[in-house]
Order: structure tokens, then sequence, then C-alpha cells
């Protein structure tokens, strides 16, 4: 399909040489072959799908087929292009005696995203199963109930959808040179008025080989129910590889290519990623009362296994770390005085350390705290300390029901995650980040305290083991601030659990509520984000640990550092408390 739009709006002056007088005169670009523009504003999509299904029975088998077709289109004038992706899915299922169970799925998908020749990708998946319960050797066992063993591989295809064009070179047009003598000050001759010239700059670099982004899974599991179905049980395995994600690599690409400033995109971008989740439930009855305890909890690691990124010190290399990972220095102590410092490695990345700033353990023993030569063989005193990605996920639900009183309880939260505040992260840092920024309570009661009466600067308050160092303005911030440099002393412990809902009803006996002509009255309170409990919160009280991120995607702002804004800003998780009342008639 081809894209629409049309070539740009000109202006072209034109010299008279008789008159001695020039105009200028505007043109509205010509319309392109094959496509065409947009006059009105609008925003219209349209969305099909279609479906044909197939199933046959015979003896112990059944055989079901089904083909899909779908189509999604969408124009916006103001922007002068059209997203279009449809898909063809075939699918089948074959089951024999409800005891062993295929599916094999073929997806055949196009986007406009892409280039002609490279817009359609074909994306097969396989799935087996196996209901262990329905062997003659489980069967009326009393103690499994269902039992079924499951694994399912395939490639599913992703492209950003959204992001045009990205095969087609982008130019902006802007003011140039002026034309016209100098000694008219680029006026033409006759004229009054001086004219300037448009130049184009390139912005994007065009990859005509840009394709799907293919994401293979391999996943296995088991789903079983025990005791009476009281017992449910389900847990996987999972492997997912993200290959071909489309990057912008302007970063890796060499200066010599003479391309610089210049996004130019790639399937580039490869990442594993491995865990494990596992969700079980108990429910019984005990006379009137009818409870039910039930949790999942959810691991996963990431590895970048290739990563578009300029060149940068080995030691804080994306590409071959595990996702979130930290590496910094290792907290020893707060230097006490003049002489400590004197009588300890020199921290070569301050020059201006002082009593009441933090002193590193010199790991590879060379007298001095540094970064070494930035590559893996020589890290100098930097280690892994920490990973910012959150790992075991968890979730706890809990219901109750005796005698029209119900109550239900939903915990969720994250069983390890470390965090680092960000340089602008002013609800940490405060004046350590910016003196005219922030001053968090505690900053005013748990910091380090110094005697300067005396050219050997003490501490004075060591005893009561002050959380921050001396107050200095721009420590947290710039790029070469000392606490901008990561460590195991301000690493947070953003491990929490959430109170997410709590809900208490009451539905009244039908004999009473049919005395006044109603069917059923209940009425409930329901709360949100009622209580969150974090070790984060020992340090600070300004943060959210559901929503630790840069600024808020849904203003924009959600870039981290001197460029953006640091964390702390998103928008926060609402509590959120609700009363009701539920009649039927």
């Amino acid at each position: 399909m081809d894209r629409i739009g049309k070539n740009p709006d000109y202006i072209a002056v034109i010299y008279d040489k008789e008159t001695g007088t020039s105009v200028k005169t505007s043109h509205e670009g010509a319309k392109a072959s094959g496509k065409s523009a947009f006059g009105k504003w609008y925003h219209q999509s349209l969305y099909l799908n279609e479906r044909l299904s197939y199933v046959r029975d015979w003896g112990w088998n059944r055989l079901s087929a089904a083909a899909v077709y779908y189509l999604e289109t969408t124009e916006r004038s103001s922007s002068a292009y059209r997203d279009r992706q449809q898909s063809v899915i075939l699918n089948a299922d074959y089951s024999y005696a409800n005891r062993y169970l295929a599916q094999i799925v073929m997806n055949t998908t196009g986007s406009c995203m892409f280039m002609k020749g490279k817009r359609y990708g074909v994306f097969p998946s396989l799935g087996l199963g196996w209901v262990v319960s329905e062997e003659d050797f489980l069967k009326g066992s009393g103690q499994v109930d269902y039992l079924k063993l499951r694994a399912q591989a395939g490639v599913i295809g992703y492209n950003p959808f959204g992001a045009l064009d990205l095969y087609e070179d982008e130019y902006l047009k802007e003011k140039g040179v002026y034309f016209g003598p100098a000694s008219t000050d680029f006026e033409w001759i006759g004229g009054s008025t001086k004219y300037q010239s448009y130049k184009t700059t390139l912005l994007r670099l065009g990859n005509k080989d840009l394709t799907w982004e293919k994401r293979k899974e391999i996943t296995a599991g088991i789903e079983a129910k025990f005791f009476g179905n009281r017992l449910s049980v389900d847990a996987d395995y999972f492997y997912i590889l993200r290959d071909g994600i489309i990057t912008n690599t302007s970063d890796v690409n060499p200066k010599l290519f003479g391309f610089n400033g210049v996004a130019t995109y790639d399937n580039y971008n490869k990442i594993r990623y491995q865990g494990a989740e596992v969700a079980l439930n108990w429910t019984d009855k005990i006379g009137d009362f009818e409870y039910s305890i039930g949790g999942w909890a959810i691991y996963n690691r990431g590895k970048y296994l290739r990563y578009s990124e300029s060149q940068i010190n080995d030691y804080n290399k994306v590409e071959g770390s595990m996702a979130g990972d930290y590496h910094g220095y290792v907290y020893l102590g707060k230097y006490a005085s003049a002489e400590d410092i004197a009588s300890s490695p020199e921290q070569t990345f301050d020059s201006e350390v002082q009593a009441g700033d933090l002193k590193y353990k010199d790991l590879n023993g060379d007298g001095k705290i540094d970064y070494g030569k930035g590559t893996l063989d020589d890290h100098g005193d930097l280690e892994r300390i920490g990973n910012q990605s959150p790992r075991y996920y968890f979730g706890i639900n809990l219901g109750a029901n005796w005698n029209g009183i119900g109550v239900s309880v939903f915990l969720q939260g994250v069983g390890k995650r470390d965090w680092y505040p960000s340089c602008e992260s002013g609800f940490f840092w405060g004046m350590y980040n910016r003196p005219y920024g922030y001053l968090p309570k505690i900053h005013t009661q748990d910091a380090v305290e110094v005697d300067y009466s005396t050219s050997n600067w003490v501490v004075t308050n060591a005893a009561s083991k002050p959380y921050f160092t001396r107050q200095v303005a721009y420590a947290a911030n710039r790029n070469d601030g000392p606490l901008t440099f990561e460590n195991d002393y301000y690493m947070q412990n953003a491990a929490y659990v959430r109170l997410k809902n709590l809900t208490v009803d009451y539905t009244f006996p039908s004999k009473l509520t049919k005395k006044i002509r109603v069917e059923k009255l209940k009425v409930y309170f329901s709360g949100e984000n009622l209580l969150t409990f974090s070790p984060i919160y020992k340090h600070t009280k300004m943060f959210d640990p559901e929503t630790l991120g840069f600024g808020d995607s849904d203003f924009g702002d959600n870039v981290g550092g001197l460029s953006g804004v640091g964390q702390g800003y998103t928008y926060p998780m609402l509590k959120t408390y609700t009363f009701g009342l539920n009649i039927t008639f």
C-alpha cells in the first residue's frame, strides 16, 4: 500500500531583468504519483474481523479448525498518513479421547510500517497437551481430580504500530541563506524585501530492510486440581527471545559514516527472558462458613544479548549484562576527620572529599578509588551492587462468606527490587541535587554535622550514625557529583506489599427483603491502595515503590537525567473509598 502524502509546499523567487524587480510566489506541492493528500482534519478507523470455523467428531477423535481474517486501518488528516495491518490466521486443534491434545497455528501478518517485500511475516506455533487424569491409572484415584501437562513453542511477530515510514528518509525544511547582493542587505535590485532560501536537513536515514521483530517463546507447564477440586495448581516455565527489536542504532554507527545526529533504525537489539510463574488456590466450606486462600508468584530475569549503545566503559556496558544491573562502589563508612581522609585511599573522582563524605572500599588494592580503565579486565573498584528490575512479583487473595457477610482481600507486591535514586530525583536528594530545590524533613534531622572551627574538620554526631552525608549542593547532580556514582550505601530496598483491595459487603436475608418487594439487597464498602509496607519508607516517604519511574508518560516527561526529570514525579497511586448499595427487584 502506498503511503499517503504529497511533495512539500515551496516558495519561488522570480527576477525580471527588464523591470529590475523580483516576485515571490507560493506553490502547493504536487500530489505524488499513487498518493493523495488530505484536505480536512479527521480521524477514522476501520476494523474488520471475519472467522470461518469447521468442527468434526468421529469416534474418540475431535478436529476443529478456523480461518480468521483481521484488518485494522487508521487514517489521520493531521499527519497525512495511514496505519494499516492485516492478518490471516489458520489454526487447527486435535484431541483424542480428551486425553492427547495438539494445536497448530499459522499467522501471516502484514503491516504498512515496512517497505514492500518486507511487510509480511509468517509466524507459526505448536502446542501439545496430555491430560494425565484421563489415563486409567489415575481415574478414580480420589486425590487427583484433574492433571494436565502442556508445552508450547512458537514465533510471534511484533512491530511498533504507529512508528511509520522508518524505511524512508526524513528531512526537515527550514530557513537557510539569503538571496541577493550583500551590498544591498540581500535585497534584490529594485526591491525593498530580502528573500531567504530554504534548506533541508536529513533527520532520519531510512532502512528498506527493516522488518518484524520476532519473539520466540517456549513454555511448559502443569495444570491440576486435587482433593475434590478444593486445591488448584497452575505452574509454568517460560523462555522468551526477543530478536530483531526495532532500534535507533545511531549510537553504534561509526562517526566516519558522516551521519552524526541522524537517526537510523534497524532490527538490532536482542533480549532473552527466562522465568516461572505459579498460582495456588484452596477453596473449602465448613458449615455455613465458606473461605478461599490463593496466591500467585512470578519470577523473571532478562539479559541483553545485543544492545545499541555508544562507546562506553565495559564495566557498565549493557550488552551481555542482566537487565537492570547496577555497578557501583562498596561503602565502608563516613570519613570522620581530615586525618581519616589523609590515611585512606584517594577518591580520584572527587577532588573535594571532606569529613562526613562517604568512604569506599579499595577492591583492587591499588591505593585509590576509581573505575580503572573502564574495561571488564580493569574496572577498578566497581562491582555489581544490585539490580533495579523487579523480581518475585506476588499476589495474595483471601475471601470469606458467612451468613450474608462477605470479605475479600487482595495483597500485591514485589519481593525484591533495588533502586538507586537518579540525578534530578529531588524528592530524595533535596539540596544535594540542587540547593534551590526541595528540603526533605529527614535532611534536617538525620545528616552529618561537622565542626569546621579547626583545620582538622571533624564529624561531631558520628555516634548517632546519621544517614545523609555532609550537606553539599550538587553532590547528587551534574555528571560528576560524588553521589551520582552508584554505591551500595544509598541503594534502596524497593520491595513492597500493598493492600490493593479490601471489600466488605452484607447481603440482607431474602425473607426480610421480600417484605418490601426487593429480590436482593446488598450494601458494601470497597477500598483501593489502602496500606503499603516497604523498606524504602525508612529514609523517604516521597516515593511510591509501585511507580518508581522517570516523570509521567502521560505528560511526555519520562526521560531521566540532566536532560529530563528525576524519579518520583509520576502521578501517584490514589487511595479510593467506595460505598455502595445494590438493589435487585
